[in-house]
């Protein structure tokens, strides 16, 4: 089979594992209660038209204690300093000893990381930018396990393979749900579950 016959058959597979980045096992903190895996959707190319206004949840703080929020505040620290430090990883997919390293500072399946990034490479997929996040809160903080809630601009990103825009990707800010959880007391927190494609932010 040849490469571009490959492209035709499993490339928006291929393209969503690098992209929406699921498929995490949780290996650790027992708490973290990883959410099942998510289904499948399309990728494709950023659109310039603009989204409609996306309410940010008012008052979800208040079913938390201060501890908790503190929790909250440093996991979503985390995965926020984990999607600035991938971006040109998936921008330029070239797996190395280098990159594994970086997934198993953040993650508890860091090889399943590393593997989606191989695949990416072998397609050529390329992922430019990042998302843009238009709220987040939390669903769920117990001990130093944190699911959170964001509302998420996919058109900021650019998706290609073999140098051409891919096309499918949704046009609607849509719903993402990242878990994380310390694998010991005091560790930093570790990323074991990101699922995309929960729905519209409208429907929240």
């Amino acid at each position: 089979m040849s490469v571009r016959r490959f492209r035709r058959h499993s490339a928006t597979a291929v393209a969503l594992a690098g992209l929406f980045l699921t498929a995490f096992g949780c290996t650790g903190d027992s708490n973290a209660d990883p959410d099942p895996l998510p289904s499948s959707s399309n990728s494709g190319t950023p659109s310039s038209a603009t989204t409609s206004p996306t309410p940010t949840p008012t008052g979800w703080e208040s079913e938390f204690a201060a501890e908790q929020l503190a929790e909250y505040e440093e996991a979503l620290g985390r995965w926020e300093d984990y999607e600035r430090e991938s971006e040109p990883l998936w921008a330029d997919p070239k797996p190395t000893d280098a990159t594994l390293r970086f997934f198993r500072s953040y993650f508890y399946a860091p090889e399943q990381m590393q593997s989606l990034l191989e695949r990416n490479a072998q397609v050529e997929i390329k992922i430019e930018g990042l998302s843009t996040v238009l709220w987040s809160r939390a669903t769920r903080i117990k001990a130093s396990a944190v699911t959170i809630r964001q509302c998420v601009d996919l058109t900021s990103q650019t998706v290609t393979q073999f140098g051409e825009p891919t096309t499918g990707r949704p046009k609607k800010p849509q719903l993402r749900e990242v878990s994380l959880s310390r694998p010991t007391d005091g560790a930093p927190y570790l990323i074991s579950n990101v699922s995309e494609g929960r729905g519209s932010c409208a429907s929240e």
